[in-house]
């Protein structure tokens, strides 16, 4: 049977539903930050999947060099 939550997640990512969530970390995690703010409008899914701070934090430390953390790893990815 399935579950209340899995039919929100569905109806949420539509023809997308059928991928793993791992698998949608690992296309989000391929994208420039402009387009994860973008993709976050979607769907409640992808604006959870796209505010995961690791991401963010992943993100920024591809960068490297010196930061000023600004409180979260997106706000601090996003003001550079």
């Amino acid at each position: 049977m399935e579950s209340a939550g899995n039919g929100r997640r569905d109806a949420a990512l539509g023809g997308l539903a059928v991928l793993p969530d791992e698998l949608l970390c690992a296309v989000v995690d391929l994208l420039q930050p402009t387009d994860i703010g973008r993709l976050a409008c979607v769907s409640s899914v992808m604006y959870i999947l796209c505010n995961e701070e690791p991401l963010w934090m992943s993100k920024y430390l591809s960068v490297g060099g010196h930061f000023e953390y600004k409180g979260s790893w997106k706000k601090t990815t996003l003001a550079r």
